[in-house]
């Protein structure tokens, strides 16, 4: 599996324009997509014959230049091969962010899920009615830690 291929691949089949980034200092390439077309990526990813995305190993999210980053890292159990499927989405100020959940391609991403809720505020929609309602989320930056925590 060529990644630029699979991009390619995935806008002719789908007409999502994703885009090849570097993933830091790695020779390891990231596919990147809009927020608003993750689901349908992430099943076509899954189900394409070429890719085969069949096990979720690891979600994260993190800030970055008033950017809220979700990096996906996936593997094909069939081919043996490594996927990292990322989105961004510009931070809201104190906020809830809604984002697609994709746990209806990979169940096993929704005990990162409820933890990215959690810390960062994001709605991951469908929501199934598991989030409590916090009015603060630790660690998007503009997070304010009271006097006394810091003591």
């Amino acid at each position: 599996m060529d990644l630029k291929s699979l991009a390619q691949k995935l806008d002719r089949d789908l007409s999502i324009s994703a885009q090849l980034k570097p993933f830091g200092r790695t020779d390891q390439l990231v596919l990147e997509v809009r927020a608003a077309d993750l689901l349908k990526t992430a099943a076509w990813v899954r189900s394409e014959e070429s890719a085969r995305m069949d096990f979720l190993e690891n979600f994260s999210c993190y800030e970055f230049r008033s950017k809220l980053v979700f990096s996906y890292f996936l593997r094909s159990q069939v081919h043996g091969k490594t996927l990292i499927l990322r989105t961004e989405e510009t931070v809201p100020e104190n906020e809830r962010l809604p984002i697609p959940s994709v746990a209806a391609v990979w169940p096993m991403v929704q005990p990162f899920e409820d933890e990215i809720h959690e810390l960062f505020g994001i709605d991951f929609t469908p929501n199934r009615g598991r989030y409590a309602a916090a009015t603060a989320f630790p660690l998007r930056k503009t997070y304010v830690w009271e006097s006394e925590v810091m003591q």
